[in-house]
């Protein structure tokens, strides 16, 4: 409804309580809410490595002929799979470093979600067993940043599915409490009572999958009422205002792309509220993102706290 009606760019529940603040106020009534601007940088973890199987190689280069129809992006493909495969640069999903050093400099943790599944599973594209990825997550969490789970695609409505990927990554994490569902695929209330359920806290999946604003109409987490049971479910919802693929989308250069993005953090800062980011591992350094981790820079300079 909200992006049909063209307001799913405005907080529309921060506008009615602000609203209804000045009015309390106007009548005598005094009240402090106090709130800080806050910002969280968020990574899901669809893909570990491109180029760690044969397959992905000639994958990556036919759709650079038959999908992007790019003879630069073609070449460029070659050029990255030898040098990774000599060693002489990371694979180009492996961004952690990057990410948590950008991070760093703005004084905000990076939140990196993984979908713990096992190949075999739907659209699983690494095992949450490979020694590779475990000393990822180790090594995130000894730099200081947050380890969260992404659920994969055949957990929306099954919650053994869930429970069974909430305990494998448990097994490797030491502090498991928030993340976001694969594609943001969420059934109300049922998902959000599988999280809770499951031990998890923090829930950040309610955004918009073809555009960015607020799907919750407010830009501040808040706590999740189960309507049906009529109570609490102690579970944050923590909405998602902007993922990369998304505005990519809709937007046809990286200055319109970062325009939008700092209109909409704009608005987040008139509110005090939370401004929560999506930005994939995989979409910084690869060539069909040529040049995009520098504007993931310039986002991070304009929206730091």
């Amino acid at each position: 409804m909200a992006i049909k009606n063209g307001f799913n760019k405005r907080p529309v529940v921060n506008e009615y309580a602000n609203l209804l603040s000045n009015c309390l106020l106007k009548i005598g009534f005094k009240h402090a809410i106090k709130r800080e601007y806050r910002v969280f940088i968020t990574h899901d973890i669809d893909d570990f490595a491109r180029y760690d199987k044969f397959s992905k190689f000639i994958k990556a280069l036919v759709g650079d002929i038959v999908k992007r129809h790019s003879i630069r992006s073609f070449f460029i493909t070659l050029s990255d799979y030898f040098k990774i495969n000599l060693n002489k640069q990371k694979d180009v999903y492996n961004t952690f470093d990057f990410l948590m050093n950008k991070s760093d400099e703005i004084g905000v943790k990076s939140r990196f979600y993984f979908i713990p599944g096992k190949i075999g599973e739907s659209d699983v594209r690494f095992d949450i067993d490979n020694p590779k990825v475990i000393k990822t997550i180790k090594e995130i969490e000894k730099r200081g940043h947050i380890v969260g789970i992404h659920p994969g695609f055949e957990t929306l409505g099954n919650r053994e599915q869930l429970f069974s990927e909430v305990n494998r990554l448990r097994r490797y994490v030491d502090r498991l409490e928030e993340g976001r569902h694969h594609y943001l695929r969420v059934k109300l209330p049922v998902t959000l009572n599988d999280w809770s359920d499951a031990g998890l806290k923090i829930d950040s999946s309610l955004g918009f999958y073809s555009t960015i604003g607020f799907r919750s109409g407010i830009c501040q987490e808040y706590e999740i009422f189960d309507f049906i049971e009529r109570q609490k479910t102690g579970l944050i919802e923590r909405p998602l205002l902007v993922m990369d693929t998304a505005l990519r989308s809709e937007t046809n250069t990286k200055e319109e792309f970062v325009e939008e993005v700092c209109k909409l953090n704009q608005l987040v800062k008139e509110f005090s509220g939370d401004f929560v980011l999506l930005w994939h591992n995989s979409n910084l350094l690869r060539n069909e993102w040529y040049n995009w981790d520098k504007v993931y820079q310039e986002i991070l300079n304009k929206i730091k706290l």
